[in-house]
């Protein structure tokens, strides 16, 4: 009887320590996906916005204000966040891709906001390493945020950019 109660006592100590383990590899799973989640987030440095003129063909830009608010991207959930006093929420519609002009890569991305209007957002750094920027254009109002450079690393960014259309390539072979 008495090795019984041993050879019970042994097996669930056993499975206790596999549940736990199990449990443990979970919540590093949850962890790393959410890290995963969020490619970068970060700070806000200046902003700048531009009106288009009552003519209809040029903006006039206002002068760059210092600005800190924390903005992030959520890949995995296709969202770009701005947290200003109102926050402001973009939903990715699709990536429009990558696109070097001059001094500058622009990585492009179709969205809408949280009202519902189709707008464009573009994250840009400029080749030299000097600026990073995110603009957010409308058809009569464009909004440039400087951010602040040590919170997105644009190797890092495009890599998650890729992870992201790979993925959103593979639900809409699912889904047909």
């Amino acid at each position: 009887m008495k090795k019984i109660i041993l050879f019970l006592a042994c097996a669930l100590t056993l499975s206790s320590c596999h549940h736990k383990r199990q449990q443990q590899a979970e919540v590093e799973e949850i962890t790393q996906e959410f890290i995963d989640s969020i490619i970068f987030h970060g700070y806000t440095t200046h902003v700048a916005s531009a009106c288009l003129e009552e003519e209809g063909s040029e903006y006039e830009w206002s002068e760059f204000e210092p600005y800190v608010v924390k903005y992030a991207l959520y890949l995995a959930h296709g969202i770009v966040a701005v947290f200003s006093d109102s926050a402001q929420f973009h939903v990715i519609e699709d990536y429009l891709g990558k696109e070097v002009i001059g001094n500058c890569t622009s990585y492009n991305l179709a969205v809408y906001d949280q009202n519902e209007n189709l707008g464009y957002l573009r994250l840009c750094y400029q080749n030299d390493g000097d600026a990073s920027q995110m603009f957010v254009d409308y058809p009569d109002t464009m909004i440039t945020y400087v951010l602040d450079e040590g919170y997105m690393p644009q190797e890092a960014l495009e890599r998650r950019l890729q992870r992201f259309v790979r993925e959103l390539n593979e639900s809409v072979t699912v889904e047909e």
